[in-house]
């Protein structure tokens, strides 16, 4: 954690884009508070992404998603499911 912040990729583009818009705009003032929207859950994204992957079904949709993902847990999974498409 960094700040109260989780450690993710997302997270310290959030708080480049906060800093930015406090400092770098010009708008943020001493006392200003700039309300910004929460940033998506990353794995939340992931998971709605490999959900589609599933609706579709497809080989090809598995093996895109194993290579936009890897390391991901879900990754092992499509590999599973990817396998078992390839021997029909």
């Amino acid at each position: 954690m960094i700040g109260g912040m989780r450690s993710s990729p997302t997270a310290g583009f959030y708080a480049a884009i906060c800093i930015f818009a406090l400092v770098g705009s010009g708008l943020g003032k001493a006392g200003t508070v700039i309300a910004m929207d929460t940033p998506p859950d990353p794995d939340k994204a992931v998971a709605a992404e490999y959900q589609r992957v599933q609706d579709s079904g497809t080989a090809e949709a598995y093996a895109l998603f194993i290579e936009r993902h890897p390391d991901h847990p879900l990754a092992a999974e499509a590999r599973k499911m990817l396998e078992r498409l390839s021997a029909k």
